[in-house]
């Protein structure tokens, strides 16, 4: 699945349609795309998973409102992930 697969209606949260180039690859996996899409009207981002379905065609799978600019987006997808011994540490911590 390429870029260029990826065709966007309108934004979740104003209902204004998308402008061409703002929805922009963050990464892949598997049969999956994740995108980036920013709203140039009420300036709302997604971060949107897009798979193919089982006829080809490309569904959004899941998507969420965030604060993450695109650069940050991609930034996060490098990181390493937290384990479980981190999460209770910073838990103890904040008691």
């Amino acid at each position: 699945m390429k870029q260029e697969d990826v065709t966007l209606i309108s934004c979740s949260v104003c209902g204004e349609r998308y402008r061409t180039g703002s929805a922009k690859i963050v990464g892949s996996r598997n049969n999956s795309l994740i995108v980036h899409i920013h709203c140039g009207t009420c300036y709302s981002s997604t971060l949107t998973i897009i798979s193919k379905n089982s006829t080809g065609e490309n569904t959004m799978t899941m998507g969420m409102l965030t604060d993450l600019s695109y650069n940050e987006a991609v930034e996060s997808m490098n990181m390493r992930a937290i384990d479980a011994d981190e999460v209770l540490d910073i838990i103890e911590e904040t008691r």
